[in-house]
């Protein structure tokens, strides 16, 4: 006979399953509690207690004010919302620092939901906390980086328009027959300097664009300091040159 099948295999069926609730419930990846109307913990898992950097034991009974009083205001205010409405209060972002990792800021995204009696009112709060710390700092770094690209794409834009506006002003004055044949070669001069200044502005926005989407390699090679040094000061010699004014 399938013991399944009568009244004691039945309620031996639901033990089971809420032995797996339990069990669910303690050790979730994310930090899970029952509050009572007054803030009290009545429940905590593991993972809340290791969030919070206390045991179990120093959670229940004990009201948030005492257990975390920077986070307990705003803990407050949503206690209040939830007996007034008996509505849940979902992604509330919490911040700040707690006894596992003192010093550290840290950031937290809660899920708060009411728990109704009988009679159809609020008797606790179940709530659930993820940290989202890390990735707060991801969206940050790449904000970070996203202000790094429209400052750099802003300098090249302003350092373009630089030689493109003298080639195209002694291009304009050469066709109006506004310069003197004689000052040809310094006017054809300043025309090539200015376009091999525009070229290795684009050859540099073009190595940003290769390296960002992973297409540039770099090499890496040993280097002796004076070579480095002698390298160094021939590019700044050769750089000065291209920007003295020739003799007329």
């Amino acid at each position: 006979m399938d013991s399944s099948n009568t009244p004691l295999g039945h309620w031996a069926a639901i033990a089971d399953t809420l032995g797996g609730v339990d069990a669910l419930y303690e050790f979730a990846p994310v930090g899970l509690c029952v509050l009572d109307t007054d803030l009290r913990y009545l429940r905590i898992n593991r993972r809340l207690a290791e969030i919070n950097g206390l045991p179990i034991e120093s959670h229940l009974g004990r009201a948030v004010d005492e257990v975390l009083p920077s986070l307990a205001p705003l803990a407050r205010d949503i206690c209040a919302r939830i007996l007034a409405t008996a509505a849940p209060v979902r992604d509330i972002e919490f911040s700040g620092e707690t006894p596992a990792a003192p010093g550290q800021h840290r950031v937290w995204r809660d899920q708060w939901w009411p728990m109704m009696d009988r009679f159809g009112r609020v008797a606790a709060i179940a709530v659930s906390v993820e940290d989202v710390t890390a990735e707060k700092q991801i969206a940050e770094a790449l904000r970070s980086a996203d202000r790094v690209k429209a400052d750099f794409l802003s300098a090249v834009s302003h350092e373009l328009r630089g030689p493109l506006n003298v080639i195209r002003g002694w291009t304009h004055m050469l066709r109006s027959g506004a310069v003197d044949a004689d000052r040809y070669p310094e006017v054809f001069q300043r025309i090539d300097r200015a376009a091999m200044t525009q070229q290795r502005l684009v050859e540099d926005l073009l190595d940003v664009t290769r390296l960002t989407t992973g297409k540039l390699t770099m090499r890496f090679e040993r280097r002796t300091i004076r070579l480095t040094v002698h390298d160094t000061g021939e590019g700044f010699e050769r750089a000065v040159k291209a920007r003295v004014r020739p003799s007329p």
